[in-house]
């Protein structure tokens, strides 16, 4: 059985009756929900949505592949990793970055993505085609109609995820 590593299982104990949010592999797409964390088990959590208090379990792997891609807590620390996020306004600043981010969005350009970002004090997450990079925030037409655009401003996304459920803001520089 594929399990987490110590250290997030003990992060996430320690956001036990906190809020946080979770981004994971629903049946193929990206999802997010946000809630009380209540119970961290060995194969999942289980937390009250903040929507309608209903309950919400999160696997940890689906198939042994991982299903819970991030879970941030109010200060948007990514507990499964430990560590703030930098934001893609962050990462562009840097030269060697911001030639790989490129070169890794540009296949996805008019493809459906979903982008998770800051807004306020409460992440969200958008799922549209992505449509254009300005010089402040990215461009995209909202699904399910693709029919309205909007601006997401580089300094409050956090990923942008694929159809194949990869980071394509995820780079390693070499050396």
């Amino acid at each position: 059985m594929t399990m987490l590593p110590d250290f997030v299982v003990q992060l996430l104990n320690k956001h036990v009756r906190s809020t946080i949010y979770c981004v994971f592999n629903d049946n193929g797409k990206i999802a997010m929900k946000s809630g009380v964390l209540d119970t961290v088990l060995s194969d999942k959590l289980i937390m009250k949505s903040e929507v309608d208090n209903s309950q919400v379990i999160v696997p940890f792997f689906i198939n042994n592949e991982l299903a819970l891609l991030n879970a941030y807590n109010a200060n948007f620390i990514d507990l499964m990793r430990g560590k703030r996020t930098f934001s893609l306004d962050d990462k562009l600043k840097v030269k060697e970055i911001k030639s790989q981010i490129i070169s890794n969005l540009r296949p996805y350009m008019g493809k459906e993505i979903s982008i998770i970002y800051k807004a306020q004090d409460k992440l969200m997450m958008n799922r549209g085609q992505f449509s254009n990079m300005g010089m402040m925030g990215v461009l995209i037409k909202l699904a399910p109609f693709y029919n309205t655009e909007e601006n997401i401003y580089y300094k409050n996304i956090l990923h942008i995820y694929n159809s194949e459920l990869s980071d394509v803001l995820n780079v390693k520089l070499n050396g």
